[in-house]
């Protein structure tokens, strides 16, 4: 067999792997490009502007990712390849269904990749580099150096070592238990017996290696089959160092910029001794692989450029301040001027609604920023908006001021991993009109009622997945500009007479029409609140 020859059985082999489970084409925030370019900006690498942008997805299934932003901005251009002709001829069906123009959708290797496709101002790389044989590793950096735009970027994510051993341990066990089954299903089965015999063989043990080992297992035993044929399964699966992954760019004159997991970078989150030590450290490299071993980081999401870019390591608040700021936290206790003021009383603002995990403040403007921040979910607000808003709790400091004093924290807060920022705001509006509408991408998805792992879901205009309730379902799918609020609840209620919504207390069916409306104003009024604070609502 020649080598060519070769390249086709192997191609033909992924392509038939995807075809036969195929991903669930899912939509993800953190590599959008509106995150890339925000990233990038912190960095000093001024990327193309969203509205004429050029993006190129590798492996983009269907387009699930890609959708979202072709529909917000119709004179960018857009491209997805994916090596699976079934994933694609399905994007196809629904770029047509969508009307969608600027979305093209091609069945092809990233190894027959050329310079022909012209220039691209973002390139998209998820969940690939690890599974692919190494010419198509080779062939992902090739393709990224020959088809990016000068002050473009590509987003690659992939397993990293030294994190990726223990799960590698529990993927042999699962190919080991699978290894005498042809068919696939089969095989997928008994990695699940694998799966289960792990977790019921190490439940009673205590040690630490236990514990990691079946909580593990827990994880993956609850993924879908698509993922553990992908992800475990595969032929291929080939974490890396981040160190090596960086020095198989630069072999391709790319240049590590940064990571979406922006906190990952900072050594101001490791342990204060390790962070002084590391500090010392004048290579970013060097510094983040030790970051990794010292966090056992098993996955990265890494941001490339051309290595004749002007990198700016220097990190100043000017470089942030054209920026919008948003962060899932809420203040431990309500906010009064007193509390704010006094800078002896030091407040929490809780993360994510896990109690533990908290920024802790005791500047008087830190915290009234943190509380301007948190009233203003789905709302991202610039440096001069969060001081104008600001200024309801600390009335005589100027704003001028206040904006300098948040200037002042901006950095940690970005680094930690405590507040997301944007360059770009989601095309969603932070009101409920009387006629309230989501994207054609999201109605549709409600028609069709799309879930996973038992919960339904939409896109919304950050390319997040948001998941509802089937009742709320019902509502997103009326929400097309048309119905009125009253017209959407006279609906609602017609659903709740009738059945098609279930309305039970004690077990019988709630008949009674005062208690059906207080449920439909219920259903309809958190449905909207919801997707108000999500980015869920165009109009």
């Amino acid at each position: 067999m020649t080598a060519e020859q070769s390249k086709e059985s192997t191609q033909k082999e992924i392509e038939q792997a995807y075809d036969n489970f195929s991903y669930v084409s899912y939509p993800f925030e953190y590599n959008r490009p509106e995150n890339l370019r925000a990233i990038s900006s912190i960095f000093g690498l001024n990327t193309p502007s969203m509205e004429k942008a050029r993006v190129l997805e590798f492996g983009s299934a269907s387009g699930g990712n890609l959708i979202r932003f072709a529909q917000d901005y119709p004179n960018a251009e857009i491209v997805g390849i994916d090596i699976s002709k079934k994933q694609i001829d399905e994007g196809l069906k629904q770029i047509k269904k969508f009307g969608i123009k600027n979305l093209t959708l091609k069945h092809m290797s990233i190894t027959d990749l050329d310079e022909s496709m012209g220039k691209f101002d973002y390139i998209i790389c998820h969940g690939i580099f690890s599974w692919v044989p190494t010419e198509v590793r080779e062939g992902i950096f090739s393709a990224s150096k020959k088809l990016l735009s000068e002050n473009g970027v590509a987003f690659i994510s992939y397993n990293t070592l030294p994190g990726w051993n223990m799960n590698n341990t529990i993927r042999e066990a699962m190919l080991f238990h699978a290894a005498n089954f042809e068919d696939e299903k089969q095989k997928i089965e008994q990695a699940r017996a694998a799966l289960n015999f792990l977790r019921d063989s190490l439940k009673d043990q205590k040690n630490s290696y236990s514990k990691f080992m079946q909580a593990a297992a827990d994880n993956i035993a609850q993924k879908e089959n698509y993922y553990l044929r992908h992800e475990y399964l595969a032929e291929e699966n080939c974490p890396i160092y981040f160190h090596d992954f960086v020095s198989q760019a630069r072999k391709h004159k790319l240049e590590y910029l940064g990571d979406t997991d922006i906190h990952r970078m900072y050594v101001g989150n490791l342990p204060p001794k390790a962070a002084e030590m590391l500090s010392q450290i004048n290579d970013i490299v060097r510094t983040e692989q030790y970051i990794d071993f010292m966090n056992n980081t098993i996955f990265r999401c890494t941001i490339l450029c051309h290595n004749t870019v002007n990198i700016n390591r220097n990190i100043t608040n000017d470089s942030m301040s054209n920026l919008f700021f948003i962060a899932p936290i809420k203040g431990e206790v309500l906010p009064n001027k007193d509390n704010i003021q006094n800078p002896d009383i030091n407040l929490k603002f809780i993360i994510n609604d896990v109690a533990d995990t908290y920024i802790a403040a005791s500047d008087p403007i830190l915290k009234a920023a943190l509380y301007v921040i948190s009233e203003n979910q789905g709302n991202p607000l610039s440096v001069s908006e969060i001081a104008a808003k600001a200024k309801q709790y600390l009335p005589t400091i100027s704003k001028s001021d206040l904006e300098a004093g948040f200037h002042n924290h901006i950095g940690r807060l970005i680094f930690s991993g405590a507040v997301k920022v944007m360059l770009d705001k989601p095309k969603s509006i932070y009101k409920i009109s009387n006629t309230p509408k989501v994207s054609v991408l999201a109605l549709t998805q409600a028609k069709e009622m799309q879930h996973a792992n038992g919960n339904h879901w939409i896109t919304n205009q950050a390319n997040q997945i948001t998941t509802y309730k089937a009742e709320q379902m019902l509502v997103i799918q009326l929400l097309d500009g048309k119905n009125t609020i009253k017209q959407i609840k006279e609906k609602i209620l017609v659903m709740l007479k009738s059945g098609e919504i279930n309305a039970v207390k004690d077990g019988k069916q709630i008949s009674d029409v005062k208690q059906l409306e207080k449920i439909t104003a219920s259903i309809v009024d958190s449905t909207l609140n919801s997707l108000k604070l999500s980015y869920g609502l165009i109009a």
